[in-house]
């Protein structure tokens, strides 16, 4: 875009949505108060408006225009071009999902998680096994929460703010953790970057996935006589993030870490670990809901701030329960 911008002498152009950044309508996240007027078509018409109306003033009516958009900002520029073209000439649209609706013909309504999951496979980078604990945590995590005593646990697993009420708010913890792993494979970039955290400045690390899943498995070399035991891993593995803290990678520098912390999230699991390659990796249920709600931390204490977690389903995790179902 930059690019053909110095090429064409073109001016580039960012317009805020609706709803978004300091265009709220009703206040900080308006949404909450009043969605009505948050659609896509609301959105795209405030565009037509906007760029209808710069072309005026500017006496640049002639000049075409190109819409560039990538993921939901690319379904806005192809269906800118659809809705209004006669004021747009063409568009670029990136990953564009523009097919990912019931009643589309080829709609999967799994697609989206099939490619966050194969980011979470060695064909994305990631352990053999992460997929599969991955899947084995999510199992033990509503098994353990099916009664009041598993729910308080989770709670300490997890370090959350609130007492998990019912099995209800046991799905609400699915879906956050859930949301952390889809915005790893959204930002699964091989540099450090921003773009999902929703904390400017504050990034994730490099392939976030790959680093996220490095908390649900154990290297092969773990249980050799020339590396830590099982048992001094798990030890580190437990002093290696902390709500208080930034969250940190096994096997990777943690300039930012609370020493000597040790969080609820880590509940005591010192165990020998087994080898074996099936969907627990050598890892008993306890410690994967552990490492599971470890990996989510990456993102949702990415500021190191955080003495504990609410699980507000917004921000990171917006997909889930936020605006982004009512405005496409």
């Amino acid at each position: 875009m930059f690019e053909s911008r110095e090429q064409y002498g073109a001016l580039v152009m960012f317009a805020e949505h609706r709803y978004y950044g300091k265009t709220q309508p009703f206040g900080p996240d308006s949404w909450r108060s009043d969605p009505s007027y948050l659609t896509s078509e609301q959105a795209m018409a405030d565009y037509a408006n906007m760029l209808w109306e710069l072309k005026r003033t500017w006496n640049a009516t002639d000049s075409p225009i190109i819409a560039f958009g990538g993921s939901y900002g690319g379904m806005l520029a192809a269906w800118m071009r659809r809705q209004y073209p006669h004021i747009v000439s063409g568009a670029v649209a990136a990953s564009a999902p523009v097919g990912q609706f019931p009643g589309t013909p080829g709609f999967t309504p799994s697609a989206f998680w099939e490619v966050v999951t194969r980011d979470a496979t060695p064909a994305g980078g990631a352990p053999e096994d992460c997929a599969d604990n991955v899947r084995e945590a999510f199992k033990q995590l509503f098994a353990t929460g099916a009664t009041p005593e598993g729910r308080q646990q989770l709670q300490q697993q997890c370090t959350l703010c609130d007492t998990l009420a019912d099995e209800g708010a046991v799905k609400t913890l699915a879906y956050w953790v859930q949301g952390a792993f889809d915005a790893y494979a959204m930002g699964n970039y091989p540099f450090p970057s921003d773009y999902m955290t929703g904390a400017p400045g504050h990034n994730l690390p490099a392939w976030p996935m790959r680093a996220a899943c490095k908390f649900m498995t154990l290297p092969p070399s773990a249980n050799t006589a020339d590396s830590p035991t099982g048992v001094d891993r798990l030890a580190h593995f437990r002093k290696s993030w902390s709500p208080a803290g930034k969250a940190t990678v096994p096997g990777m520098s943690a300039p930012h870490a609370s020493a000597g912390v040790e969080s609820g999230i880590l509940a005591p699991a010192r165990r020998l670990l087994s080898s074996t390659k099936a969907a627990s990796a050598g890892r008993a249920n306890e410690d994967l809901v552990v490492s599971l709600c470890k990996a989510a931390g990456m993102l949702y204490n990415v500021t190191g701030d955080q003495s504990c977690f609410k699980l507000d389903l917004s921000g990171p995790a917006a997909g889930n329960t936020g605006p982004w179902d009512y405005q496409v």
